[in-house]
Protein backbone atom coordinates (compact mmCIF):
# COMPACT_ATOMS: atom_id res chain seq x y z
CA UNK A 1 0.00 0.00 0.00
CA UNK A 2 1.13 4.04 -0.53
CA UNK A 3 2.05 6.60 2.28
CA UNK A 4 -1.20 8.62 1.51
CA UNK A 5 -4.38 6.91 1.80
CA UNK A 6 -7.52 9.08 1.42
CA UNK A 7 -10.91 7.75 2.87
CA UNK A 8 -14.12 9.10 2.15
CA UNK A 9 -16.31 9.37 5.08
CA UNK A 10 -20.31 9.55 5.06
CA UNK A 11 -20.97 8.04 8.57
CA UNK A 12 -21.81 4.95 6.99
CA UNK A 13 -21.73 1.11 8.27
CA UNK A 14 -19.27 1.05 4.67
CA UNK A 15 -17.61 4.17 5.73
CA UNK A 16 -17.17 2.64 8.93
CA UNK A 17 -15.67 -0.43 8.08
CA UNK A 18 -13.19 1.51 5.10
CA UNK A 19 -12.04 3.44 7.54
CA UNK A 20 -11.07 0.92 10.26
CA UNK A 21 -9.15 -0.75 7.42
CA UNK A 22 -7.59 2.31 6.38
CA UNK A 23 -6.33 3.55 9.86
CA UNK A 24 -5.17 -0.52 10.68
CA UNK A 25 -2.81 -0.30 7.44
CA UNK A 26 -1.83 3.53 8.04
CA UNK A 27 -0.67 2.54 11.68
CA UNK A 28 1.19 -0.52 10.37
CA UNK A 29 2.66 0.80 7.15
CA UNK A 30 3.59 4.45 8.52
CA UNK A 31 1.10 6.29 5.82
CA UNK A 32 -0.45 9.33 6.05
CA UNK A 33 -4.57 9.13 6.52
CA UNK A 34 -6.75 11.44 4.95
CA UNK A 35 -10.45 10.99 5.83
CA UNK A 36 -12.78 13.75 3.17
CA UNK A 37 -16.23 14.22 3.44
CA UNK A 38 -18.18 15.42 0.64
CA UNK A 39 -21.29 17.53 2.02
CA UNK A 40 -24.25 15.47 1.67
CA UNK A 41 -26.90 16.33 -1.28
CA UNK A 42 -30.36 15.19 -1.25
CA UNK A 43 -32.44 13.53 1.32
CA UNK A 44 -30.48 13.29 4.61
CA UNK A 45 -31.27 10.63 7.29
CA UNK A 46 -32.78 11.49 10.18
CA UNK A 47 -29.96 9.66 12.28
CA UNK A 48 -27.15 12.07 10.60
CA UNK A 49 -29.79 15.21 10.75
CA UNK A 50 -29.51 14.45 13.93
CA UNK A 51 -26.31 14.79 14.55
CA UNK A 52 -26.57 18.92 14.49
CA UNK A 53 -28.11 20.53 17.44
CA UNK A 54 -29.22 23.70 14.77
CA UNK A 55 -32.30 23.87 14.84
CA UNK A 56 -34.59 22.87 11.61
CA UNK A 57 -36.06 26.00 10.83
CA UNK A 58 -32.99 28.02 10.48
CA UNK A 59 -32.25 28.51 6.74
CA UNK A 60 -35.87 27.92 5.61
CA UNK A 61 -36.54 31.31 4.01
CA UNK A 62 -33.41 30.84 2.12
CA UNK A 63 -32.13 30.04 -1.15
CA UNK A 64 -32.65 26.61 -2.27
CA UNK A 65 -28.72 25.75 -1.33
CA UNK A 66 -29.14 27.41 1.69
CA UNK A 67 -32.34 26.05 2.69
CA UNK A 68 -35.85 24.06 1.84
CA UNK A 69 -39.32 24.87 0.94
CA UNK A 70 -42.38 23.23 2.20
CA UNK A 71 -42.52 21.52 -1.22
CA UNK A 72 -39.68 19.93 -0.03
CA UNK A 73 -40.53 18.22 3.02
CA UNK A 74 -42.01 15.05 2.26
CA UNK A 75 -44.17 13.38 5.15
CA UNK A 76 -43.12 9.93 7.31
CA UNK A 77 -45.75 7.64 6.06
CA UNK A 78 -46.17 6.22 9.57
CA UNK A 79 -45.88 9.24 11.53
CA UNK A 80 -46.69 11.85 9.53
CA UNK A 81 -44.06 13.76 10.66
CA UNK A 82 -42.37 16.47 8.37
CA UNK A 83 -38.54 15.78 7.36
CA UNK A 84 -36.60 17.96 5.01
CA UNK A 85 -34.92 16.81 1.90
CA UNK A 86 -31.87 18.65 2.30
CA UNK A 87 -31.17 20.67 5.47
CA UNK A 88 -29.63 24.03 4.83
CA UNK A 89 -25.84 24.49 4.10
CA UNK A 90 -24.72 25.89 7.74
CA UNK A 91 -26.26 22.14 9.13
CA UNK A 92 -24.95 20.55 6.67
CA UNK A 93 -21.18 21.85 7.56
CA UNK A 94 -22.28 20.90 11.32
CA UNK A 95 -22.73 17.33 10.60
CA UNK A 96 -19.68 17.37 8.15
CA UNK A 97 -17.91 18.77 11.42
CA UNK A 98 -18.81 16.42 13.74
CA UNK A 99 -18.51 13.12 11.09
CA UNK A 100 -15.17 13.89 10.72
CA UNK A 101 -14.57 14.37 14.80
CA UNK A 102 -16.10 11.09 14.68
CA UNK A 103 -14.08 9.68 12.46
CA UNK A 104 -10.97 11.33 13.84
CA UNK A 105 -11.86 9.63 17.30
CA UNK A 106 -12.55 6.31 15.87
CA UNK A 107 -8.90 6.20 14.39
CA UNK A 108 -7.61 7.39 17.42
CA UNK A 109 -8.86 4.66 18.99
CA UNK A 110 -7.26 2.10 16.73
CA UNK A 111 -3.97 3.42 17.77
CA UNK A 112 -3.41 6.38 14.92
CA UNK A 113 -2.70 9.59 16.62
CA UNK A 114 -2.29 11.45 13.03
CA UNK A 115 -4.98 11.85 11.16
CA UNK A 116 -6.10 14.91 8.68
CA UNK A 117 -9.99 15.33 7.77
CA UNK A 118 -11.71 18.02 5.48
CA UNK A 119 -15.29 18.31 4.76
CA UNK A 120 -15.54 19.49 0.83
CA UNK A 121 -19.01 20.69 -1.57
CA UNK A 122 -19.64 18.73 -4.61
CA UNK A 123 -20.64 15.36 -5.80
CA UNK A 124 -18.89 12.62 -3.88
CA UNK A 125 -16.80 11.12 -6.78
CA UNK A 126 -15.88 14.53 -7.94
CA UNK A 127 -14.44 15.38 -4.31
CA UNK A 128 -12.80 12.59 -3.64
CA UNK A 129 -11.14 12.51 -6.69
CA UNK A 130 -10.27 16.33 -6.08
CA UNK A 131 -9.34 15.74 -3.02
CA UNK A 132 -7.25 12.65 -3.31
CA UNK A 133 -5.21 14.38 -5.96
CA UNK A 134 -4.81 16.84 -4.04
CA UNK A 135 -3.17 15.54 -1.51
CA UNK A 136 -1.07 13.03 -3.43
CA UNK A 137 -2.98 10.21 -2.03
CA UNK A 138 -1.86 6.15 -3.50
CA UNK A 139 -4.30 4.75 -2.00
CA UNK A 140 -8.29 5.12 -1.62
CA UNK A 141 -10.09 2.88 0.73
CA UNK A 142 -13.88 3.63 0.73
CA UNK A 143 -16.66 1.70 1.41
CA UNK A 144 -18.46 -0.32 -1.17
CA UNK A 145 -21.92 1.75 -0.43
CA UNK A 146 -22.67 4.41 1.65
CA UNK A 147 -26.16 6.64 2.81
CA UNK A 148 -27.09 7.15 -1.01
CA UNK A 149 -29.37 4.35 -2.44
CA UNK A 150 -31.59 4.19 -5.75
CA UNK A 151 -29.54 7.16 -6.98
CA UNK A 152 -26.42 4.84 -6.75
CA UNK A 153 -28.01 2.27 -8.63
CA UNK A 154 -30.01 4.25 -11.58
CA UNK A 155 -26.72 6.73 -12.08
CA UNK A 156 -23.31 4.22 -10.81
CA UNK A 157 -22.08 3.93 -7.82
CA UNK A 158 -19.48 6.43 -6.13
CA UNK A 159 -17.16 3.52 -5.54
CA UNK A 160 -17.54 3.06 -9.47
CA UNK A 161 -16.79 6.13 -10.80
CA UNK A 162 -14.25 6.44 -8.41
CA UNK A 163 -12.44 3.09 -8.79
CA UNK A 164 -12.29 3.76 -12.77
CA UNK A 165 -11.22 7.53 -12.52
CA UNK A 166 -8.44 7.10 -9.89
CA UNK A 167 -4.72 5.68 -11.17
CA UNK A 168 -3.68 4.58 -7.90
CA UNK A 169 -4.90 1.42 -6.08
CA UNK A 170 -8.62 1.77 -4.95
CA UNK A 171 -10.14 -0.92 -2.41
CA UNK A 172 -14.08 -1.23 -1.41
CA UNK A 173 -14.83 -2.46 1.83
CA UNK A 174 -18.10 -4.01 2.47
Amino acid sequence: MGKNILVPYDGSEHADKALDLAADIALQSGATLHVVHALIHGHVPGWIRAMSDIPADLGVEGAPEEGFTQAELPRDGASGHVEPAQAPRNVLEDIAAKLLERAAQRVRERGLEQVDTAWHSGGAAEVILEQARARGADTIVMGSSGLSNLEGILIGSVSHKVAHAFDGTVVTVK
